[in-house]
Order: C-alpha cells, then structure tokens, then sequence
C-alpha cells in the first residue's frame, strides 16, 4: 500500500512538473478568443484600456464573465507582487489553468478507475487521460472553450462517482459545475 502511495505521488509530481514545463513552453495564444475576450476585457477592468478599444461583443455583452474575471484575479495577484511583465503574468496564468486541468485529469482518472480497479486499467486509464499528447498544450490555455470542458467534464467524474455514493449533496456540486460550464462558453449556444 504504501509503495503504491508513492507511485501515485511520483505520478502526481511528474504530472503537474510536464504541465508547467507546457505552461512556461506555450507562447502566444491558441485561439484569439484567448486575447480578445479575456485578457483585454479583464485589462480593461483593470483600467489599462478604454472600451472603444474593446471588438464588439463588448458593446453587445456576449460574452460571458467568468474568464475575464479570473484573469482579472490573475491581474491583482500579479499587481500585489509587482509582477508586471506579460511574459510572467501570461505564465502564471497558463500554471493556474495547468494545475486545475491536471486536477480535473487525476480526478476523473481516479473516478474511471473506481470502476475498472485492476492494475492494469489504472496503468492505462492515468496513460490516456494524463498523457495523451494534446492535453499538456490544451490544458494551459485560458481559452473559454478550455474551461467549459475542464467544468464539464470535472462535474462528469462527480455524476460518474454519485452512482456509488448516493448523497444528494453531490448534485449541487454537479449542478454549480455544469453551470460554470455552460457560463464560460454559453455564446456559442
């Protein structure tokens, strides 16, 4: 048991260690959506730009808040520690979404094992759903479509697990997340 402790937490380290080398690895923005509906709505929260300098969804109030806003926070952590080069604060921003894209990996992996609980289908659940080659440059990108997907399918792994636990409480938890997931990329529905 306790080496099995140990292959996991060296597991853990590995994980988090290939996705901040992603973090730190991945320049530039994936998808303009990334630029232009995050990172300029939460500068102009902070009062570095003007709204005329804004694209139009903007104006229309398309979009939704909840990625502005945590890059905003992202902003005001950076601002605390006199962290204003955009190189830094766009890392620190890729390792935020890296360590909750890992999170969500590990645990929908450990859920996926409760149901196939030999070695076997461990070794190969944590291949596919932690090394896949796409998931490291996806999962540091704040795009909203990274982050509906990182809600959805965390709160897939709670319905998954609530089939064995039959508490009522985890269908707030599934409900709030599949609501985060639907707010982050709603414009598209």
């Amino acid at each position: 048991m306790q080496s099995s402790k140990l292959k996991n937490t060296f597991l853990y380290i590995l994980l988090f260690s290939l996705y901040l080398v992603a973090a730190y690895y991945s320049r530039g923005v994936y998808h303009y959506d990334e630029h232009f509906q995050i990172i300029e709505f939460a500068r102009y929260k902070m009062g570095d730009i003007n709204s005329e300098s804004l694209p139009w969804e903007f104006t229309d109030k398309i979009r939704p808040w909840i990625s502005p806003f945590l890059f905003y926070l992202n902003l005001q952590f950076c601002k605390f520690f006199n962290i204003y080069s955009s190189e830094s604060i766009s890392f620190l921003f890729r390792a935020f979404h890296a360590i909750f894209g890992v999170y969500v990996v590990l645990h929908l992996s450990k859920t996926f094992n409760s149901f196939f609980p030999s070695m076997r289908n461990l070794i190969l659940n944590r291949i596919v759903f932690s090394l896949s080659f796409f998931f490291p440059m996806l999962l540091t990108r704040g795009s909203s479509e990274n982050e509906s997907a990182l809600f959805f399918w965390l709160g897939f792994s709670f319905f998954a697990k609530s089939i064995s636990i039959k508490k009522e409480s985890i269908f707030l938890i599934i409900g709030v997340l599949w609501g985060l997931a639907f707010q982050t990329r709603y414009q598209i529905g």
